[in-house]
């Protein structure tokens, strides 16, 4: 029990406001330049991930998918050498509580659509982590898609915002 405590509230941690995330986000943009990728008929920009405590045994990572093409595809999963999975979440509310989960379905991207994976919605979950993420580290992701297939980025480690969290851990207890 205690152990899940714990690690739900470092869950709420990963995870954090919108506002303190969008506070960190105007500043890393200044910072570090985030590359756009294409595989397929998709875009993918702003990839990132958010610094961590020291062992932290889960973290966030956030970006944009733009499908150009002309059929749906789905984001799936993802991989890094530092962490055991890299799992679709969403945040949501049920019955009147935020919630985070996972989507065991994957997120999908329409033809035209643009979707973000951002603080307090859908985003990457790095479940089992085996290494601290420091700003300023640039590390190997590597995202699947259904029908494009794996895509393998270097991306930025950036500013883990302390500022504005309001403590979410209660609504992480699934982690």
């Amino acid at each position: 029990m205690m152990k899940r405590t714990i690690l739900a509230a470092v869950a709420a941690l990963a995870i954090m406001p919108v506002s303190a995330m969008a506070e960190a986000d105007k500043m890393s943009d200044g910072m570090v330049e985030m590359k756009k990728h294409t595989i397929g008929n998709l875009e993918v920009e702003h990839a990132r991930l958010r610094a961590t405590p020291p062992n932290a045994k889960v973290a966030a990572g956030y970006l944009t998918v733009e499908n150009k093409g002309g059929e749906a595809d789905r984001l799936i999963g993802g991989s890094v050498d530092f962490s055991d999975r890299v799992e679709i979440h969403e945040m949501a509310v049920e019955d009147g509580v935020m919630k985070m989960r996972p989507l065991a379905d994957g997120l999908e991207i329409a033809p035209g659509e643009e979707v973000e994976l951002k603080p307090g919605s859908y985003h990457l979950m790095l479940m089992g982590m085996r290494d601290t993420l420091k700003e300023g580290e640039t590390r190997t992701l590597t995202v699947e898609f259904e029908k494009a297939g794996a895509l393998t980025m270097d991306v930025p480690v950036v500013p883990f915002a302390m500022s504005g969290d309001s403590g979410h851990a209660a609504e992480h207890k699934e982690h």
